[in-house]
């Protein structure tokens, strides 16, 4: 539903790495200062930069996300909406659910 995308691009992203809990982080982040914990995750304040690519299994909500995807490449984000399908092998021909 591209809840995620859209957090990112408001620049959500970048609080919620720097309050996030030491388990989601790398283990040296424990042992960082907050203005290396901040410049570590300063990249996030700067969503235009990033190419976003988000993987959409269920090719009813795809539509939507289209329009999505068109809404935020107007506004200068490098974002697009991948269709895709999971599966324990690789197929064209795999049926989609």
């Amino acid at each position: 539903m591209a809840e995620a995308v859209g957090a990112f691009t408001k620049g959500h992203f970048f609080n919620c790495a720097v309050s996030a809990p030491p388990r989601n982080h790398r283990a040296s982040w424990i042992g960082m200062s907050r203005r290396q914990r901040v410049a570590a995750m300063a990249p996030l304040r700067e969503p235009r930069s990033f190419c976003i690519r988000s993987f959409e299994a269920a090719p009813p909500l795809l539509p939507l996300l289209r329009k999505e995807e068109e809404f935020l490449r107007a506004k200068g984000f490098d974002v697009r909406f991948i269709d895709g399908a999971l599966a324990n092998r690789s197929s064209e021909d795999e049926p989609r659910y």
